[in-house]
């Protein structure tokens, strides 16, 4: 039996809003953060049995995820950009929660579905997660809240959030052991890899809401052969780079780009790459891309042999995406006089408005090893008709990649590589 060592990929993203209240006061020195998740009550079950999914709520996420990816590639023309989808919306929910009236309209319209849609959709997604046994995407989600006195946090709110988003909840009066808490709890949400996400407390902030996703998986087929060869980066230059090269079996082909499909070993994540027809500007296809489509595209792909070869890379990427938020019509939450957070909490010195929305991730793509196993090899390439001549896909150029949920049919990451 020949060996298979495949190459693990590792996806870390860190998403945080801050809360502040208009009001500036000194914090007091204080004392360690309380756990208090065992505390918050259980949401009664009648609440949500009479919310009805439409069937489309993976679009909506998918489209959302499209809209903040070309506002960001639009205005970091020149850069590498990776944004996780699923964990900007998942946190955008959890503080919706929170919000009422047009502020939470503009988050709903933002988002593409109304708040207890996307409860639900959130809640039957992360159970799906562990479903297949051992979990390869590890979601995890936190509320820090200043429990000094000037801010009385509503039940409701963290009775939602302990619920559909498994919550954990610590209060404390804000001060350094905070910090660091919070920090050591991101480090350990992803296994060591991002180790300090914020670097201070401001005194008037009263709430950080934190989601951390970690993705680690193998390849089902690895890569067989590794070569160096030009990247042509977006900027004219060219890069001498490590590329690595494998026949897929699943080929995408639309008007704008031509792509290809390779598994992990869950079977049901995929990294999927979009290279733009020669005559295509990167920033013109991504500008393209559209929600049902692409999911179209992607659940429909081509059984065919695909000569792939692609560069090892590595992307680190941290944005506030306030601007962004705002720029997609999410205003209110971010105005001191207009923004309505009365459904999170309530204070006496001003009012509760977002400061922050800090958007951190981290991709490694490379591979180690020997051969696949022989028998998985032969078996795809049964189905994909050997006797066809296989498609040629080289990514030499800027191109588009995804991770790619097969059961939920949502993009867990969206990305795109500019230089290497």
């Amino acid at each position: 039996m020949i060996s298979n060592t495949k190459k693990i990929l590792c996806f870390v993203m860190i998403f945080t809003i801050v809360l502040n209240f208009t009001s500036c006061k000194k914090q007091p020195k204080e004392t360690e953060p309380k756990n208090l998740s065992k505390e918050v009550k259980t949401l009664n079950e009648d609440y949500f049995k009479e919310i009805k999914l439409s069937g489309d709520e993976n679009i909506k996420w998918t489209g959302f995820g499209l809209n903040m990816f070309k506002q960001i590639v639009k205005n970091d023309n020149n850069e590498n950009v990776l944004i996780s989808p699923v964990s900007i919306a998942s946190a955008l929910s959890m503080t919706a929660n929170g919000a009422q009236e047009n502020t939470l309209s503009q988050i709903e319209q933002v988002l593409g579905t109304d708040i207890e849609k996307l409860n639900l959709f959130y809640r039957k997604y992360e159970n799906s997660l562990s479903e297949d046994g051992e979990q390869k995407l590890n979601l995890n989600n936190s509320i820090w809240f200043n429990n000094k006195g000037e801010v009385k946090i509503n039940d409701e709110f963290l009775e939602k959030n302990s619920y559909f988003y498994g919550t954990d909840i610590f209060g404390s009066k804000f001060n350094e052991n905070t910090l660091n808490n919070m920090n050591d709890w991101i480090k350990n949400k992803t296994n060591g890899t991002i180790e300090k996400v914020v670097d201070k407390i401001s005194d008037n902030s009263i709430m950080f809401i934190i989601n951390t996703l970690y993705f680690n998986d193998n390849w089902n087929e690895q890569y067989t052969r590794s070569f160096d060869d030009d990247f042509n980066a977006y900027d004219s230059t060219k890069q001498l780079v490590p590329f690595m090269s494998a026949m897929e079996h699943y080929f995408l082909e639309d008007d704008d780009f031509t792509g290809f499909v390779k598994f992990y070993e869950d079977n049901r994540h995929a990294f999927v790459a979009l290279l733009p027809n020669e005559n295509k500007d990167i920033n013109d296809m991504v500008d393209s891309l559209d929600a049902n489509k692409l999911t179209s595209l992607i659940k429909k792909k081509k059984n065919t042999r695909v000569f792939a070869s692609m560069p090892k890379f590595t992307s680190n990427y941290k944005l506030n995406v306030k601007d962004t938020l705002k720029a997609l019509g999410m205003t209110d939450a971010f105005d001191p006089e207009k923004a309505n957070f009365n459904g999170l909490g309530s204070s006496k010195t001003g009012n509760i408005y977002i400061n922050k929305v800090l958007h951190n991730t981290y991709i490694n793509v490379d591979e180690k090893g020997t051969e696949a196993g022989a028998a998985t090899v032969v078996e795809v390439e049964k189905s994909a008709a050997p006797q066809n001549k296989p498609k040629r896909i080289i990514l030499d150029r800027p191109f588009v990649y995804i991770i790619w949920d097969f059961e939920n049919n949502v993009p867990v990451f969206l990305g795109v590589i500019k230089k290497i």
